[in-house]
């Protein structure tokens, strides 16, 4: 009657093969260990249980009931292989134009191409050098020309052309001219000769400057409200979200204290690094003011749960034949939302769990 069921059997040992109980032969699946690194598999447990499945991945997912396609190796090849002759193929008749009348008239038209490019990239290098020249010439005509650019009035001198209101060139330090427009200050534009006075002074500024701009930022002192608390574990994940399904963004070790920000559903944010984690592998410290920082109880109405074995499913409805949506470790809390039919809906991770394996509080 039994050899009709797989056997799963759970032997830690060191061994190549576990010890079979009688009337099995052989076993399907071997748990291991209990001692496998639930961190490096994303588990909030320091330990968890490791199984190994006596057969190959495909083996694993037909026994799963999942379709496995069957690759024609093959197959595989010989379309490797076509296509690369097709490849090789189109490779030698364009390194043999004259076998192939369109190739030749392509690779003439791509020199005549090559033969454009080259004459416009010359014709572009000589105009480039040609406009510097002149650029050149004409910034030292304007130097020469000193502060007579800038002393005719617009308003005065009608024919006067463009080339001198050039009026951002700037002014030589021999000259006296002040730092104001027409437009703003009429009487200063159309005098002749400003007073020496008001000349920009051209001496550069050697005090030092012995202010600060801004005050140096120091870190705020803690307040009364600031919570702290400090990590009890050897490692916790630090995750996007109050929940063991959000995404793990970084984490905290052994004796790091963290700032709290802010508490919800047995979960804690903090501040660095950024996330949430959970607040069961948390030590929460005093406040300053010496009032010591205690957890929300939750209201005399709320019902909670204790997972009381090693690894309980959570599935998506009050049965067995739900499909599994998470699981609880041992001594792992959670609320419960409702009862039905020896099943519990609890809240974190949500879903529904076989009530036998829960203590209630």
């Amino acid at each position: 009657y039994w050899l009709q069921f797989p056997l799963w059997v759970a032997h830690y040992t060191t061994s190549m093969t576990p010890q079979l109980p009688l009337p099995w032969p052989l076993w399907k699946f071997w748990q291991f260990t209990a001692k496998g690194p639930g961190q490096v598999y994303g588990s909030e447990c320091l330990t968890i249980d490791m199984n190994r499945f006596n057969g190959t991945l495909n083996e694993l997912v037909e026994f799963a009931g999942v379709g496995v396609p069957i690759i024609n190796l093959n197959e595989l090849y010989e379309t490797l292989a076509s296509r690369t002759k097709a490849v090789e193929d189109v490779v030698n008749t364009f390194n043999n134009p004259s076998a192939n009348p369109v190739a030749s008239d392509l690779v003439q038209r791509v020199a005549s191409l090559e033969q454009q490019l080259a004459s416009v990239t010359m014709s572009s290098a000589s105009s480039v050098t040609s406009y510097n020249q002149r650029l050149a010439a004409l910034e030292q005509k304007l130097a020469g020309t000193g502060v007579s650019v800038l002393s005719p009035d617009p308003a005065s001198s009608p024919s006067t052309s463009a080339s001198t209101v050039i009026s951002p060139l700037p002014v030589p330090a021999t000259t006296s001219v002040p730092e104001t427009s027409p437009a703003a200050d009429p009487v200063t534009a159309i005098a002749p000769t400003p007073p020496a006075t008001t000349a920009p002074t051209t001496t550069p500024i050697t005090t030092p400057i012995t202010t600060p701009i801004t005050p140096p930022i120091t870190a705020p002192a803690a307040t009364d409200n600031d919570v702290y608390a400090i990590c009890n574990t050897s490692a916790l994940n630090v995750r996007s979200g109050p929940n063991a399904s959000y995404q793990m963004m970084a984490g905290i070790y052994l004796g790091q204290r963290v700032k709290i920000l802010k508490r919800q559903n047995g979960w804690a944010q903090i501040e660095n690094p950024a996330g949430w984690c959970n607040e069961s592998y948390l030590t929460f410290e005093t406040s300053s003011s010496g009032t010591a920082i205690s957890t929300p109880q939750p209201a005399t109405t709320d019902i909670f749960g204790v997972c009381n074995t090693s690894g309980l499913n959570v599935r998506g409805g009050p049965g067995a034949a739900y499909p599994i949506v998470g699981a609880l470790t041992y001594g792992q809390r959670t609320k419960i939302l409702s009862r039905k039919s020896g099943w519990a809906q609890i809240e974190l991770p949500a879903g529904w769990c076989n009530e036998s394996y829960l203590s209630f509080a």
